[in-house]
């Protein structure tokens, strides 16, 4: 993942989307009128956990509805319990970008033509399906596999010999996986077989993947796309630089983390303790 930008960078980016948030009925409430002269100005500013902002109406969030390019998939899937995430054309594709860029190390160098699989279940199949177009951007070919609830599903991931397996269902064991699988994606730090190369994806429901991790360390995260804080109790803030369409402003995730301030260019983020933003239901482990 990228570096930060510089202080001075920052402060304009988090202005601006201070001031596109006025623009919408919620952060209007939520943050009042008072100037962002300095990062401190701008770090006073109320959190709002995940779980609130989900139960929002979607036109108390959005700037302009004419503006919408995209409603892409979440990880928690669509579901009229959580507010929908909109996107501008130039958001969609910095999401994209990011999601190619943290995909491409888990792509083989020594096989002419890799494929790849993505074994998803029902309430993901939106998130795998953007998972599934990126790989083919990438020139991979490359299935979705949604898990329906038969005893068929690791039958079906295998019949496709596939090079890379992306996991986002853990009702297929790693273990299991065909021989012809060279590396694995997971989501959330989940099981892998030793031996084989894996990455593992840190993603928020509101912002998609945030970061990445290849050796089961901390996760680099995507600096130059969003800013990174921690609140009093340890939990991870998000506030993305270029959401202009849906706006969001220091997002408490409920993800505890501390980040690794000795290197002191990308300070990457330790492993998560447990993962509210990425499933309600559960928590989850990192190795």
């Amino acid at each position: 993942m990228n570096h930060p930008p510089n202080e001075q960078r920052q402060l304009q980016l988090l202005a601006s989307a201070v001031d596109a948030a006025r623009q919408t009925s919620f952060w209007r409430r939520k943050l009042g009128n008072g100037p962002i002269n300095s990062l401190s100005d701008f770090e006073r500013l109320p959190l709002v956990e995940a779980r609130e902002y989900r139960q929002q109406r979607f036109a108390d969030l959005v700037t302009n509805p004419e503006e919408i390019d995209w409603i892409p998939g979440p990880w928690l899937g669509q579901s009229p319990d959580h507010a929908p995430v909109a996107e501008g054309v130039s958001q969609a594709r910095l999401r994209v970008r990011i999601l190619r860029e943290a995909l491409s190390p888990v792509v083989p160098k020594d096989v002419d033509e890799p494929s790849a699989v993505i074994a998803s279940t029902f309430d993901n199949r939106y998130f795998g399906a953007e998972m599934c177009a990126v790989f083919v951007r990438m020139g991979i070919p490359a299935h979705l596999v949604s898990d329906s609830g038969t005893d068929r599903f690791g039958e079906l991931v295998s019949k496709f010999e596939p090079d890379i397996v992306a996991l986002l269902s853990d009702r297929l064991d790693a273990d299991d996986l065909p021989t012809s699988v060279r590396s694995v994606v997971t989501v959330g730090a989940g099981t892998v077989p030793k031996g084989i190369p894996f990455l593992d994806l840190y993603v928020c429901n509101e912002f998609g993947v945030l970061g990445s991790k290849s050796d089961g360390g901390e996760y680099n995260l995507a600096h130059d796309a969003f800013y990174f804080e921690t609140s009093s109790e340890g939990a991870l803030v998000v506030t993305p630089y270029f959401s202009r369409v849906q706006p969001i402003v220091r997002l408490d995730t409920g993800d505890t983390a501390t980040f690794d301030l000795s290197n002191q260019s990308a300070h990457p983020l330790s492993p998560i303790a447990s993962s509210s933003c990425m499933d309600e239901s559960r928590s989850t482990k990192n190795n």
